[in-house]
């Protein structure tokens, strides 16, 4: 019988196909497959949060008609100013923020430094400011870490530049700081 008459065979053609399928099976074992495991953990920690519990205050002080100046609020709340500016014996204040979050975690920090606003909506005056977590050193570092209950404080001061003859009157505007996990 000559192979091409086999094939044509219907049923010998199945036996061949199916012989084929069942080598192939056979042929892959486990012995060339592998697995393995790995273990998936992770770990909620307590959102860092931020809270306002002081104001930056700079008190009432008074611009040189023809010379600009600065008032300064230092971390600590001490004032001080450029012989142009003078300052009046007011309550002054360094701005505090509360952090809050996991016990020893390292955190950023980022001020933004903005202007006060007259009353008026239209003149200003920039506020250039420093921040610590000591109300002393004023180091303007860019982290911190929290306590081992997990809690810190940032102090803000800042520089207000006065204008020469700056318009009398009530100034605001706010400090807004950031904080994130590093």
């Amino acid at each position: 019988m000559k192979l091409a008459t086999i094939f044509r065979n219907s049923n010998a053609h199945r036996v061949a196909l199916a012989s084929a399928v069942i080598l192939g099976t056979v042929g892959v074992s486990n012995a060339f497959a592998a697995s393995d495991t790995a273990t998936s953990s992770g770990t909620v920690v307590t959102p860092i949060t931020i809270t306002s519990s002081a104001n930056l205050n700079f008190g009432e002080f008074a611009a040189d008609p023809t010379t600009a100046g600065t008032v300064v609020v230092s971390t600590g709340g001490v004032a001080s100013a450029t012989t142009a500016v003078i300052t009046k014996d007011t309550a002054v204040t360094a701005a505090a923020f509360a952090i809050a979050g996991s016990n020893d975690a390292s955190f950023s920090v980022a001020v933004t430094d903005n202007e006060v606003t007259h009353t008026d909506t239209t003149t200003t005056m920039a506020l250039t400011t420093k921040h610590d977590n000591d109300a002393t050193t004023e180091d303007s570092l860019a982290s911190y870490a929290l306590s081992a209950t997990g809690a810190a404080t940032i102090y803000v001061g800042g520089t207000l530049a006065v204008a020469a003859a700056q318009l009398a009157g009530a100034y605001s505007g706010t400090v807004t700081v950031a904080v994130a996990y590093n």
